[in-house]
C-alpha cells in the first residue's frame, strides 16, 4: 500500500500517463484526418471528435493493443507464456474502460488504499510499462512523420508494418521455440 508522498507522486504520475494517451489520441486523429484530407485532395479537415477525451484516449489504447495482439498471439503459438502481456492487456482494457471516470474524479483520479476509483488495482510495475508504451509509440510516430512526405504514405506503412506483425512474428517465436527446444535436447 502506498502511503503519504509516494501515493501523491504515484498519483501524479499516472495523471500525466492518462493525458499521455490523450495527446497520443490526439496525434493519431491529426495523423488520420490528415491522411484522408490527402486522399480527397481537400486542404483542411473538420475534426468533429477532437474534444471527446475518451475517444483520443481509447484511439491510442485501439493501437497499442493491436501491437500487443500480435505479439501475445505469436507467444502463445510459439507455446510461450504471454502472461505478463496478458496481464499488461488487461490493465490497458481496465484503462480503456475506466478512463472517463479517472479522468472525472482527479482531475481527475482518486487512488484509495492501492486502487483507483475504477476499481482496478495500479501496480508500479505497470505505471513504468505505461509510461515506456507511450514514449515508444510516441518516437515511433514522431521519427515516421519525418520520414515521410505524405500522411497517407505514413498510413500506407503502419499498415504494412501491421501485416508484417501478424505474420511474421509467429514464425519468429516459433523458430525461437524450435531452437530452445533443440538446445535443451543437446
Amino acid at each position: 500500500m502506498l502511503k503519504g508522498e509516494h501515493a501523491q507522486r504515484f498519483l501524479g504520475a499516472s495523471l500525466f500517463v492518462l493525458l499521455g494517451c490523450e495527446e497520443y489520441g490526439k496525434l493519431l486523429q491529426l495523423i488520420q484526418a490528415s491522411a484522408s484530407a490527402e486522399t480527397e485532395h481537400a486542404s483542411s479537415v473538420e475534426l468533429k471528435d477532437f474534444r471527446d477525451h475518451e475517444g483520443k484516449a481509447s484511439l491510442t489504447t485501439e493501437y497499442v493493443v493491436r501491437v500487443l495482439n500480435h505479439i501475445t498471439s505469436a507467444l502463445r503459438s510459439a507455446g510461450f507464456s504471454d502472461e505478463s502481456f496478458g496481464g499488461y492487456l488487461d490493465h490497458l482494457t481496465a484503462v480503456g474502460k475506466g478512463f472517463m471516470t479517472m479522468r472525472a474524479s482527479a482531475m481527475f483520479v482518486d487512488y484509495l488504499n492501492g486502487m483507483w476509483s475504477g476499481g482496478r488495482s495500479v501496480s508500479e510495475e505497470f505505471l513504468g510499462m505505461d509510461l515506456g508504451t507511450l514514449g515508444f509509440f510516441v518516437t515511433t510516430v514522431e521519427g515516421a512523420l519525418e520520414k515521410h512526405e505524405t500522411f497517407r504514405d505514413l498510413i500506407a506503412e503502419y499498415d504494412s508494418l501491421d501485416r508484417e506483425l501478424r505474420e511474421g512474428l509467429p514464425k519468429l517465436f516459433g523458430a525461437i521455440a524450435r531452437m530452445a527446444s533443440e538446445a535443451k535436447k543437446e
